[in-house]
């Protein structure tokens, strides 16, 4: 699940996926987040040992969070290999 959290501040989304450490994405729009993630994806597998994986988006959003001075919002990334 990709995670997209809005800094209250800055105003700037930041996304992440629980068990992927080092992966984020970031963007001043969830369009934007959602559009940059499968290519920081594809990068991320390939530094893995995951080479040629295509990466598709899929977004299902989820209730906002908020908590630490974020907001945010959970959107499935699926990967088809």
């Amino acid at each position: 699940m990709l995670k997209i959290a809005a800094h209250k501040t800055s105003g700037w989304l930041i996304a992440t996926i629980d068990g992927l450490p080092g992966f984020f994405v970031q963007g001043h729009s969830v369009d934007q987040v959602l559009e940059r993630a499968p290519r920081v994806l594809q990068r991320y597998l390939e530094r893995e040992g995951s080479v040629g994986a295509a990466v598709s988006v899929a977004v299902e959003p989820s209730e906002p969070k908020t908590g630490k001075g974020f907001s945010g919002l959970e959107h499935a990334l699926v990967v088809h290999a």
